[in-house]
């Protein structure tokens, strides 16, 4: 049986989602969380569009989910608020109660790690993109769009100042990404007794 793995890259602004299959993306799209204020909400929203997916799957591959591993510390940022950690921690734990309940394994990549394994190098190459704001991200971008995920990574902004601009969501990138490295059993940990 042909191995699927489900990537997210987890956060309560969005979460980006991609399947692989034999280390090449399929699909990816965004989990929105338009209309959610409350974080359990969006937890309750990430599970539900993994179990629809786990359903469709089920049987016709092996399946496992592989998310980033919650940061402690930041280069820019040497101390993370507990604020964050704790809604984090809850996030990775609804993920994981869902796949245990299913008998999925859950694994982790450090973010250094899959940049290093899938872009190449954990450092940002220095390019730039019109349409992403944080220059770290360019890289990972670059990669969904060179693998085919135009139509999934960008959209034009609908109104603001901004309107009719090209903007790029680098958590479905990342997810792309995150989802490859999967693949990778010198860098994806299981994530265990969690």
């Amino acid at each position: 049986m042909k191995l699927l793995v489900i990537g997210l890259d987890q956060s309560y602004t969005d979460t980006g989602m991609c399947l692989a299959v034999d280390g090449v993306p399929k699909y990816a799209e965004s989990i929105s969380f338009e209309g959610l204020k409350e974080k359990a909400d969006k937890r309750l929203a990430v599970v539900n569009r993994l179990k629809s997916v786990v359903c469709k799957y089920k049987g016709k591959y092996q399946i496992q989910v592989v998310i980033e591993a919650i940061r402690l510390f930041s280069g820019s940022n040497p101390h993370i608020s507990t604020a964050y950690i704790y809604s984090t921690c809850a996030l990775i734990g609804a993920i994981y109660d869902f796949c245990y309940s299913e008998g999925i394994d859950l694994f982790w990549v450090e973010t250094r790690s899959w940049k290093k394994a899938v872009l190449g190098s954990s450092k940002p190459s220095g390019k730039k993109l019109v349409g992403v704001k944080d220059p770290k991200k360019v890289d990972s971008v670059l990669f969904a769009l060179k693998v085919g995920f135009r139509s999934q990574v960008s959209y034009k902004v609908e109104r603001g100042k901004n309107k009719g601009k090209t903007r790029y969501n680098d958590n479905i990138a990342d997810a792309i990404c995150i989802a490859i490295a999967g693949f990778n059993k010198k860098i994806s940990k299981k994530v265990e007794n969690f």
